[in-house]
């Protein structure tokens, strides 16, 4: 069974999705998934190297996320090509729910800002 609001795999008897947090109550072997709350736009991935990077960084800092047209990319025309992304679905786009967006738009801004490290050599 998957997650209606975020498409990850959930075990049965989980009480939460381990994705995006979603409580789930079960009776018999059907599952009722609360409502997460509203979700909202942190992250647009127009670049596909980034994706990956913001998913690790929001993950790290316990941030529960759901990425939207993420798994849609490679079933329409041309897939991925060209662009990076597939053009008939849109970008992959990051979202969080309401009370975590400050945060994860904080952490993918100093992400993006930190200056790449020094490297020492001898």
């Amino acid at each position: 069974m998957n997650c209606p609001y975020c498409g990850a795999a959930v075990e049965a008897s989980a009480e939460r999705c381990a994705q995006c947090d979603t409580h789930i109550t079960w009776d018999a072997d059907e599952a009722t998934f609360e409502t997460p709350g509203p979700l909202v736009r942190v992250f647009t991935a127009w670049d596909p190297a980034a994706l990956p990077v913001i998913e690790s960084l929001l993950e790290v800092n316990g941030i529960p996320f759901e990425v939207a047209n993420d798994f849609v990319q490679d079933f329409f025309a041309w897939g991925r090509l060209l662009a990076g992304y597939n053009t008939a679905t849109g970008p992959p786009i990051v979202h969080v729910q309401a009370d975590h967006a400050d945060e994860a738009r904080e952490l993918i801004d100093s992400a993006a800002s930190e200056p790449l490290a020094a490297e020492s050599g001898d």
